[in-house]
């Protein structure tokens, strides 16, 4: 056998070449190039090996082998439990002494698989990429961001998010897909989902006090307030009563069953089989992915599905409207259903600020 030799300078050689390629943005290949940007895999440090065995033929410079990846560390493999690394052979040396033939191999390691990006993840870095450069031109200028008027602390707070900051990138990346690039747009759209939930894909409550839930829903029966109010009632059996018994038609909904399966999911609570039925055809009309949600209504909560339902919904119920109306907030609230869940305060807030301070997110 070999051996494998650590040598200082060389090892520091190495650290410092990491450190100037990894924190010199400029020598990070752009997005249009043929760039590592869209891969995910951890830094591995070049390693020089050597080894010595008995005299074998065949072997040329530039071969190369993988690493069985039962005995790397989880950080060298790959999502699919596959090997990142290899080595690769650079001098092959064959020595002849006292009738002995032993061949020497030296090579380092190589970089073999990278895993692609989540889409969360390329939204993230773009997103911090964007914030990064914003933050440089300010300070270059001592040019510091002030609040913009109706940009209040509660909606800096919720924008200010890391995942709210990747899901705003998700959201815009899905309607500039489609068309949608005003900024007025975008942001209205961000911001309704802001009021709606956070901006964060979730599903819709079921726990009601019954005064709240005669707001809601004023028109059930003192019967089905009674039984939807009940204490430990569950998800499917409360909107098996509220969408399945309760003007079921009125988001498309066939049977009484469906109520408990299709209700508010996603950033704006998509809601009823049919706007399920809908969305889920789109998905495969103007995206190219098909993953079911009338079989797996779930995955509404799924960021990146979630994402482009949202630029679906609003596609779709504003398309006789121009994206560059300067009035597009208001009537993108009236395709909410007259701003659905209140707080349109909020909302304003929201918008107010992703059109001022926040607008690199957009």
């Amino acid at each position: 056998m070999g051996n494998l030799k650590y040598i200082s300078e060389k090892f520091d050689s190495c650290l410092n070449t990491y450190r100037e390629t990894f924190t010199d943005q400029s020598k990070i290949p752009s997005d249009s190039s043929s760039s590592l940007q869209q891969y995910d895999s951890a830094v591995i440090l070049p390693l020089d090996f050597s080894l010595e065995m008995d005299g074998i033929s065949g072997i040329i410079p530039n071969s190369a082998f993988e690493v069985p990846p039962e005995v790397l560390p989880k950080s060298y493999l790959t999502q699919k439990k596959e090997s990142k690394i290899g080595f690769i052979l650079h001098t092959i040396d064959h020595n002849f002494n006292n009738n002995k033939w032993t061949t020497k191999i030296t090579g380092q390691t190589i970089n073999l698989r990278f895993d692609p990006l989540s889409a969360e993840e390329k939204a993230r870095r773009e997103a911090n990429k964007a914030q990064t450069s914003n933050d440089i031109i300010a300070v270059e200028n001592g040019d510091f961001p002030t609040t913009a008027a109706g940009c209040t602390r509660q909606a800096t707070s919720l924008l200010g998010k890391s995942q709210v900051v990747v899901n705003i990138k998700l959201i815009a990346n899905a309607l500039k897909t489609l068309g949608v690039t005003n900024k007025n747009a975008i942001a209205s759209i961000c911001a309704i989902a802001g009021g709606e939930t956070g901006l964060v894909p979730k599903s819709e409550d079921h726990v009601y006090k019954l005064k709240n839930l005669q707001g809601v829903f004023p028109n059930l029966t003192t019967d089905q307030q009674k039984r939807a109010t009940a204490k430990g009632i569950t998800k499917k059996e409360f909107f098996n009563i509220i969408y399945g018994e309760y003007a079921p038609g009125r988001v498309g909904n066939k049977v009484k069953s469906d109520g408990g399966l299709y209700y508010g999911r996603g950033f704006n609570q998509l809601t009823g089989r049919g706007n399920y039925e809908a969305t889920n055809n789109s998905l495969i009309k103007k995206f190219g992915i098909n993953v079911d949600i009338l079989k797996n209504p779930d995955k509404m909560n799924d960021v990146d599905i979630a994402a482009k339902a949202l630029a679906l919904y609003y596609y779709d119920r504003l398309k006789n409207v121009n994206q560059n109306d300067a009035n597009y907030f208001k009537k993108a609230l009236l395709a909410t259903g007259n701003d659905a869940n209140g707080g349109y305060k909020k909302k304003a807030e929201y918008h107010a600020c992703l059109m001022s301070d926040y607008q690199f997110l957009i």
